[in-house]
């Protein structure tokens, strides 16, 4: 059964009581998801009142003990101003202590005073027992002097890990996941256009080598819809900007190759998402501008089909879709990178209702992303950036919100592909540098933990 305590925070609230609990500041909170400081304290607040806390230290216990969190905060130990009091956790910079008074029920009886002497001294007990236990800890100490923070002798749970490497090194290369495998197709490699296409079984780590695409292509997406992966367009030639109309579909049954009807339009760089059993294609490349067309592709009748246009036209967005629609987010044009958060309804597009409408904005500049959708949460990664080793972004479709994606601990890189399967992401391949890389990363991004069922 739910904590009922937890059901009351907002999924705002959540993100950074989580926060809270692995030590962050105020600022730190605030930089993290993109807001102010003074927010951060409303925020904290409400947090500290609805789930009946007085202090961060208590808050951060309070994520360990409902399973907000993996692992204890390694919490700093500091000393409260003027008494020389030794205090867990870190000072709340002037938040207001919620007045405790207002959360007692009207039918709650104070307890006699000989229980809160016996609650003294339960408590007193502890805390020798804790000296005992470990003498290393500082119980008190002089205005003057901190005591040393108690080590997390917890052992982290790693987010991150390298796995077998692709067959071989490459960028730009198209990923879908489809039945608890990652299929790779095509990208660029040292000698040119790469033809083969390979799977990887994450249970087993290893590749094996699929049927070459019949017509090489670079800058292009992947979409599976019942077994069949269709790959639309791309570029043939890498000394010609003209992309292809043609569509290539793979079936993960037989190995086979087949095509389908041709793009309306030539096109790479789109976006790509499949829903509800048809292929939604975002903007692109068409040889000589950026589009913002949208087309719809329906595998049984084999047709195409223009929907309303984007508001920004681009090519290279990330595309994904969560909760019925469908976010194509940053990208590319003749002004350079796109910031723009476009969400699109596909079930709104009909009888002149506009079924576009604008999100918060990726922060930062990214030439060119991937997005994949977790438990309806959009990671979005990758792209050339002016900075090199960008952080990757969670946006939050709830909230409107944007959250930076922990650090890998080795570079990524840039035009690498990326695809989720369950509550993991996969990067493989893209660009280090000048070389190519066979890299093949998984981070995951949510832990799952199995709590003991105790029968008496």
């Amino acid at each position: 059964m739910p904590n009922p305590e937890i059901t009351e925070l907002s999924e705002r609230e959540l993100g950074i009581l989580k926060l809270v609990a692995t030590g962050a500041s105020n600022k730190e909170i605030a930089q993290e998801l993109f807001i102010s400081s003074n927010t951060v304290k409303v925020h904290l607040r409400n947090i500290f009142t609805k789930i009946r806390v007085t202090s961060r230290t208590e808050a951060a216990m309070f994520a360990v003990r409902t399973g907000l969190v993996v692992n204890p905060p390694n919490l700093a130990v500091e000393e409260a101003e003027g008494n020389g009091t030794v205090v867990f956790g870190q000072s709340l910079e002037s938040l207001p202590i919620p007045d405790m008074e207002a959360h007692v029920s009207p039918t709650s009886r104070k307890l006699p005073r000989w229980s809160s002497y016996i609650i003294i001294a339960a408590f007193l007990g502890l805390i020798f027992l804790g000296w005992r236990l470990s003498p290393g800890l500082a119980l008190f100490a002089r205005p003057t002097a901190t005591a040393q923070p108690p080590k997390n002798t917890s052992t982290p749970i790693p987010h991150w890990r390298k796995l077998a490497a692709l067959p071989m090194a490459r960028s730009n290369p198209a990923l879908v996941a489809y039945d608890n495998h990652i299929y790779a197709f095509g990208g660029l490699f040292a000698q040119g256009i790469y033809a083969g296409a390979d799977r990887f079984d994450p249970q087993t780590n290893a590749w094996i080598s699929l049927s070459p695409k019949p017509t090489p292509v670079f800058d292009v997406r992947a979409a599976v819809i019942n077994g069949l992966i269709y790959i639309p367009g791309g570029r043939p030639n890498i000394d010609d900007l003209k992309p292809t109309k043609t569509i290539e579909i793979y079936d993960t049954s037989t190995d086979l190759w087949s095509t389908g009807a041709s793009l309306p339009i030539p096109l790479s760089g789109y976006g790509l998402v499949a829903f509800e059993g048809h292929l939604f294609v975002f903007g692109g490349w068409d040889g000589e501008k950026y589009r913002n067309n949208v087309f719809s592709y329906d595998p049984n009748a084999d047709v195409w089909q223009e929907h309303t246009a984007m508001p920004t036209a681009r090519a290279f967005p990330g595309a994904a879709e969560a909760g019925g629609k469908i976010y194509v987010i940053g990208g590319v044009n003749e002004n350079l990178s796109v910031n723009v958060n476009e969400i699109y309804t596909p079930s709104y597009d009909h009888d002149n209702i506009n079924p576009w409408k604008t999100g918060f904005p990726i922060p930062g500049n990214r030439l060119r992303i991937q997005a994949a959708t977790i438990a309806d949460t959009v990671y979005v990664s990758g792209g050339e950036t002016v900075r090199s080793n960008r952080l990757g972004l969670i946006y939050f479709p709830q909230t409107d919100i944007w959250q930076s994606l922990e650090a890998s601990p080795a570079p990524l890189g840039e035009n690498f592909g990326m695809a989720a399967i369950g509550t993991n992401l996969f990067f493989m391949g893209g660009n280090i540098g000048s070389s190519y890389s066979d890299q093949n990363t998984t981070y995951q991004a949510i832990i799952t933990l199995s709590m003991p069922i105790i029968i008496k």
